[in-house]
């Protein structure tokens, strides 16, 4: 592990990536409030985890561009070191591999798998009521579901009543319940640094740091540059800079 670390290849799995401002492809503003802040580096997570081998932890690190911590794994057939989103329990030492469906050709059963925490698996090999996390919605695509710190989804049903298209049903962080195809694939366990929701701002300077710049009151402009401007006492409901109502207008189109 040391060596590795002493040879900084890992170095390479990050990438700077400027600050646009919270401005798009033709230079408007789309996100207000978003400016400055510290240089950081984007580190190139292994979302899909195409090596079929085991997989040595050698370090737990803080990424500046997520919430989560991160894994540095190094697959010790291959030569090859990689980053992943580490869960909860995964400290330096610790092994991760692929897992897949192994069958009994003679009595066509699956065989008993060990469930650890950190191991990839397909949905198919997974129980009712398992915790998974960095879900993938296809089964062609990196896994995108549950990736930040302390989210987790849950298995609640597998459907294989219909042997064409067996479903698996997750309830994902928000509560929302979708059904994916079995051969989609997972990561046990919840995803690392649970008390990132505790962490408080000590001072302005914080925030600045983060790229986060001041949000000023409509009350407090002038009448040109905002619907609320002009110090007037009431007379309409809470808007946007542009008129558009803020509070209480029907965020989801009722289907009838």
């Amino acid at each position: 592990m040391e060596q590795i670390l002493k040879n900084k290849t890992h170095k390479r799995l990050s990438v700077f990536k400027s600050n646009i401002a919270g401005r798009n492809q033709s230079g408007s503003i789309t996100v207000r409030h978003r400016g400055g802040g510290n240089k950081k580096f984007v580190r190139i997570l292994d979302y899909k985890r195409p090596l079929k081998e085991t997989a040595l932890v050698i370090s737990i690190k803080k990424d500046p561009k997520r919430s989560a911590f991160i894994a540095l794994i190094y697959y010790i057939f291959s030569n090859v070191i990689s980053m992943i989103i580490a869960p909860k329990s995964l400290k330096q030492g610790d092994l991760v591999a692929e897992s897949y469906l192994q069958l009994d050709h003679n009595i066509n059963n699956k065989v008993e798998i060990a469930y650890l925490e950190g191991f990839s698996y397909f949905l198919s090999e997974l129980p009712v009521g398992m915790v998974i996390s960095s879900v993938s919605l296809n089964v062609t695509k990196r896994q995108i579901v549950s990736r930040a710190a302390g989210s987790y989804c849950v298995i609640i049903k597998q459907d294989v009543s219909n042997q064409e298209s067996k479903l698996t049903f997750i309830k994902l962080p928000s509560h929302k319940i979708i059904k994916l195809n079995n051969m989609n694939k997972a990561v046990i366990g919840i995803v690392s640094n649970i008390d990132h929701n505790k962490y408080t701002l000590k001072k302005a300077g914080n925030s600045r740091w983060l790229g986060i710049r001041p949000t000023v009151r409509g009350v407090a402009m002038n009448p040109v540059d905002h619907a609320h401007g002009g110090r007037t006492k009431g007379g309409r409901p809470s808007v946007s800079p542009w008129g558009r109502l803020t509070k209480g207008k029907k965020t989801v189109n009722k289907i009838r």
